[in-house]
């Protein structure tokens, strides 16, 4: 993610993104802290989307979690 953000920047000015998910039940983990018992892979995959993340936030764009209604 952060790579594509780079190459993008060079090209565009991005102010704010958007991260979707289909599942109301991930974007409730996320929302919660801590992170207990979710598992191995959730837990790393969640750990993952909260870099990325804060990877948004420190280079000035505003970044939210919606849910993707099908």
């Amino acid at each position: 993610m952060n790579a594509i953000l780079a190459q993008l920047r060079a090209v565009l000015r991005i102010r704010d993104a958007y991260i979707y998910s289909d599942s109301e039940i991930v974007l409730s983990w996320i929302k919660r802290q801590p992170l207990a018992n979710v598992g191995v892979r959730i837990f790393n995959r969640l750990m993952e989307i909260g870099k990325v993340t804060r990877h948004l936030q420190n280079e000035g764009v505003k970044n939210e979690l919606r849910f993707l209604i099908h």
